[in-house]
């Protein structure tokens, strides 16, 4: 199960992608000066995206368009529990259940580490 903020999906999480921030230097110019990111040749976390397809009930999936609508930051725990503090949450799909479209919902969620 994923959980994210005070809600749990119902069952497990499909259609794990990461996307890695792969920026390695980045390099601006300040009134003509040019500045360079102390973090250069170096990997960071926070611009990492997770996204994922879970099933949440109406209840819980009312929370997490909460979250998203309020850019509210949360604690996301995926199934291998991996923990990402301070994420924010997009909705990127809604999806109906067949069978169970009064009750449950599909939600494509990506996790923001910010």
């Amino acid at each position: 199960m994923v959980q994210i903020g005070t809600v749990k999906s119902i069952g497990y999480a499909e259609d794990y992608n990461y996307d890695l921030d792969d920026r390695q230097e980045l390099v601006k110019t300040v009134t003509g000066a040019v500045a360079v990111d102390p973090w250069a040749n170096q990997r960071r976390n926070t611009g990492d995206v997770v996204s994922f397809s879970a099933e949440f009930d109406n209840a819980s999936a009312t929370v997490i368009q909460g979250y998203w609508s309020t850019r509210q930051r949360v604690t996301v725990i995926l199934d291998d529990d991996t923990r990402i503090d301070n994420a924010r949450i997009i909705v990127r799909r809604i999806s109906l259940i067949d069978g169970f479209y009064k009750s449950h919902k599909r939600l494509g969620i990506e996790v923001w580490r910010v």
